[in-house]
């Protein structure tokens, strides 16, 4: 399961912030629900150039518990995800209300 690629995703919440949104809650057209997760890499001394994107299913209460686990930097093991590099996803002015991926990767369940 993919998030939707060229669709803008509405921001439900979001924690860090460093230039961009770093961690993501977002809700596609259909209700679907996306955790986007880009940490700060301690090697690199600057936040990860790609976002993890976790599913999270269609209930929002669900979601955001998912959320506020990976907020709290537990992992989602045996998840399927993709990641989109950072630069691939476009925001809203605001850089707050909402989001678009331009491509995805598939990766392993980590």
């Amino acid at each position: 399961m993919t998030p939707p690629v060229n669709e803008w995703l509405t921001i439900v919440v979001y924690r860090v912030f460093h230039d961009i949104p770093r961690l993501i809650l977002a809700v596609d057209s259909i209700g679907k629900f996306w955790i986007f997760d880009s940490k700060f890499d301690n090697e690199r001394d600057d936040y990860s150039p790609v976002y993890i994107v976790y599913p999270a299913g269609d209930e929002r209460d669900g979601a955001q518990r998912i959320f506020t686990h990976i907020a709290d930097g537990s992992a989602v093991p045996g998840e399927y995800t993709t990641r989109a590099l950072v630069n691939t996803v476009e925001f809203d002015q605001t850089r707050r209300q909402q989001l678009l991926i331009k491509s995805l990767r598939e990766v392993d369940a980590i």
